[in-house]
């Protein structure tokens, strides 16, 4: 076991989110203890037990039995631990609420942020380590000037203090290794010339410069600033031209004669260019699924000369009507995903059902119902496509209940399925099939308007054909 283990209770209810989160720790290793519990009750027990306190909490907003805003400091029996609070439907009410009860930092659940919790937590935990440096610097200048100038010598990070006119009266080795602008080129000088001063040179403007004197010395006039809750996160540009990335916290002290102002900086270049590294090697992973996807698309297609595009047709069409119904972003990746594999299951179907030139027999058509529930036995076990799994399961159920594989109603069917079904109707219909001839998009239109309500949603149907107006195919 590493000698100082990170210790981290994560508390979800949800178990397809939890085990996201136990997928992003498993690369650490042993260097991470991840405990999982699903409810208040049994995180307060675990808080309870001194030998399994842990360093981080991550704790989802809604439980089985409260809210995970009562494991924060000082509510109910709360030890004190730095907690993160997720939640799947986030607005900035919630997040004003959470940041007020003292969560170290807020996120709203995704894929993406569920997968890249590790980087989320070592950034709640440096963020709770720099407040915690910031209480300490403010008692240690509390009881003693010269004890503070010995701790700002002695720091490992770069400290500055200002005085009540915003001009620097210390600076530390550290700071001026960070920086690359020694103590001699600051003394007296307002803050906000020498922060300026290391500014990348193509963000070197006068609204930069005002930006700066601005946040000092109102925070000096009023002890408040919207910089001071969190540490922030900045690309300095030393004299010599060396770029470094750093966070800072500035925050304001109060004195006789009204504030100073002290700044706390870390050199974090070595962990930004580490992070820029890994999500450019994960976007270079995710090109390549999305790659193998299509490629899986095109295969099907070609098993059928009749079908030829029109997997990627539909896809296209799905995601553009989806854009319009406000579908969002990270929602559609997975629809499109979804809509190139719809027909995998039909990879099952043997050819001469498949490729029948004629009308299927009902003994037949019972073969071919299965495809959905072979594409989910085929894509299931590819965790990369859980949430793209709606689509080629679920784009032959209908509205009115009477589809298949499940017989599901109205908004029980997936959306991104229902959005799917009405594009796929179209494309098929207006496309030449061995078994009839293409219909004409006027006729299209009508089947469309004739089955909203019954085979399809109806605000999705008005939807396409507003969307579809005087183009057939949305080319």
């Amino acid at each position: 076991m590493p000698e100082h283990q990170l210790c981290i209770l994560l508390v979800e209810d949800e178990e397809a989110h939890a085990e996201l989160v136990r997928r992003a720790f498993e690369p650490r290793g042993d260097a991470v203890r991840l405990a999982v519990v699903t409810t208040l009750a049994e995180a307060r027990a675990c808080l309870d037990t001194q030998s399994a306190r842990p360093d981080l909490i991550i704790a989802d907003w809604r439980l089985p039995d409260g809210e995970g805003l009562d494991l924060l400091s000082g509510k109910g029996d709360s030890p004190g631990v730095p907690t993160v609070i997720m939640t799947s439907y986030g607005n900035e009410r919630i997040a004003v609420e959470a940041m007020k009860a003292g969560a170290i930092d807020y996120i709203v659940k995704s894929e993406t942020t569920l997968l890249d919790m590790p980087h989320i937590a070592e950034r709640a935990i440096r963020q709770y380590q720099l407040l915690a440096e910031r209480a300490r610097m403010e008692n240690v200048l509390r009881e003693s000037e010269g004890k503070f100038r010995s701790f700002i010598e002695q720091s490992s990070e770069g400290v500055a203090l200002l005085d009540e006119q915003g001009n620097v009266i210390e600076w530390n080795l550290a700071q001026a290794n960070i920086w690359g602008v020694g103590w001699e080129q600051v003394e007296g000088k307002p803050f906000w010339e020498v922060q300026f001063s290391v500014t990348v040179p193509e963000r070197k403007t006068p609204e930069r410069f005002e930006y700066y004197r601005t946040i000092i010395l109102d925070a000096l006039r009023t002890g408040q600033s919207p910089i001071f809750n969190r540490p922030i996160e900045a690309e300095i540009c030393q004299p010599n031209g060396e770029r470094r990335f750093i966070e800072q916290t500035i925050f304001p002290i109060a004195t006789n004669n009204g504030y100073r102002i002290g700044s706390v900086t870390r050199d974090v270049s070595q962990r930004w260019r580490a992070e820029e590294a890994l999500k450019h090697a994960h976007s270079e992973l995710v090109e390549a699924y999305d790659a193998t996807i299509e490629g899986w698309s095109r295969a099907m297609d070609l098993r059928d000369s009749q079908t030829t595009g029109h997997s990627m047709r539909v896809a296209e069409m799905t995601v553009r009507l989806g854009r319009a119904l406000g579908i969002s972003e990270d929602k559609l990746v997975h629809v499109w995903r979804g809509a190139l594999l719809h027909d995998m299951g039909k990879m099952a179907i043997p050819d001469h059902i498949l490729q029948k030139p004629s009308i299927l027999t009902d003994a037949e058509w019972q073969v071919m119902r299965r495809h959905p529930e072979y594409a989910r036995e085929m894509l299931l076990p590819i965790r990369y496509l859980g949430e793209a799994l709606e689509v080629p399961i679920y784009h032959h159920e209908r509205w009115d209940g009477t589809g298949y594989p499940r017989g599901l109603k109205g908004e029980e069917i997936p959306v991104g399925a229902r959005i799917f079904a009405v594009v796929d109707v179209w494309d098929a219909l207006t496309s030449e099939r061995p078994y009839r001839k293409k219909w004409r998009p006027e006729d299209a239109t009508e089947y469309l308007r004739a089955n909203r309500g019954k085979q399809f949603d109806p605000q999705i149907v008005d939807a396409f054909l507003k969307l579809l107006g005087s183009e057939w195919r949305l080319d």
